[in-house]
């Protein structure tokens, strides 16, 4: 017997979702932002950058993204176009330097409009919910309230190292593949 996805929210609330937060304008960030203005919500982003991109944009330290100065993707360039994008330029190669996706990601930006809604050179230190708003906080203390949350901060930003590498008794030069940059 086929079972009917009619009846799997069966007994959940709909909620009527006007204004959206969204943490993060990398890849995810954006496609949410315009996602949003498509289906007439009002997005609001938090960008902890100056920038728009993500990890695809190396900046000098201290920085938050992985991307070393020769990094090209290992995804080709038709498999990284976003459905309503195609790449406006030739790039380089099948799978594209870090800075051509950067690239991209900023014409996408620019073709949908989306800087407005960002809020560049913020970071969100805290997100709770209150009865039915989700409140966001900002590092410059500034407080916001939205009917959902989408969190677009990815997780490639933030550098773990193994537990031994704090515990070695020997000095020894260890980095992450984070803190690498060129030769």
């Amino acid at each position: 017997k086929k079972r009917s996805h009619e009846n799997l929210f069966t007994g959940v609330r709909k909620m009527a979702i006007e204004s959206v937060g969204i943490i993060g304008t990398g890849t995810i960030g954006l496609c949410a932002i315009h996602w949003c203005v498509k289906r007439g919500l009002k997005p609001v982003a938090f960008e902890r950058n100056n920038h728009i991109g993500g990890i695809w944009v190396a900046e000098e330290p201290p920085c938050h993204s992985p991307a070393y100065d020769s990094l090209f993707t290992n995804s080709s360039n038709a498999l990284m176009n976003l459905s309503d994008h195609p790449f406006p330029f030739k790039t380089s190669s099948a799978f594209p330097h870090h800075k051509e996706i950067s690239t991209y990601y900023e014409t996408y930006a620019d073709k949908f409009e989306l800087r407005k809604y960002i809020n560049f050179l913020t970071e969100v230190t805290r997100v709770y919910k209150k009865d039915d708003k989700w409140i966001v906080l900002t590092s410059a203390g500034s407080s916001y309230q939205f009917d959902a949350i989408m969190c677009c901060s990815g997780r490639l930003w933030d550098p773990v190292l193994p537990r031994w590498a704090k515990t070695v008794s020997n000095p020894i030069d260890i980095i992450h593949s984070h803190q690498y940059r060129n030769t």
